[in-house]
């Protein structure tokens, strides 16, 4: 199924107490069916999940409010013992744009991650796919300094 979370400010000290201001929302898939999800978690051996957005309210948005999402999902991804995180990118703009945001979060292109075998095994058509595993999303050091 599909999990939705929602944060508000105040859980990581942007907003007041009792603050209901939401940062925003980010959508992923849990026991996703999807074909390249489970030859994927065959291959790495661990289960997985597929980040399918991240909408980040007009306030927030270059205010760290998507670092805040990706941070919360990656505790409840932990929690629920999910090895990693998958997306399908819609744009191909390579590493620049979206694409640079999600490497500063440790989500990276797949041919930069998994040997060729794996990927082979796992993912026919062209598109560009990042990969990241939730013990390494938005490093140590990004989430001192919030």
């Amino acid at each position: 199924g599909m999990a939705v979370l929602q944060w508000a400010s105040d859980q990581f000290g942007v907003g007041p107490p009792g603050s209901q201001l939401a940062v925003g929302k980010l959508r992923f898939t849990l026991n996703s069916a999807d074909s390249i999800m489970v030859a994927l978690e065959a291959a790495l051996g661990m289960p997985g999940t597929e980040l399918n957005n991240v909408d980040v309210m007009p306030c927030f948005r270059g205010q760290d409010g998507g670092r805040l999402l990706v941070e919360a999902m990656r505790v409840e991804l932990s929690a629920r013992g999910v090895g990693f995180v998958m997306l399908r990118r819609l744009d191909r703009a390579g590493k620049t744009g979206l694409g640079s945001w999600y490497e500063s979060m440790g989500i990276h292109e797949i041919h930069d991650v998994l040997p060729a075998e794996v990927i082979e095994a796992a993912i026919e058509d062209r598109d560009i796919y990042m990969i990241g595993l939730v013990d390494y999303i938005f490093p140590v050091a990004l989430r001192m300094n919030l």
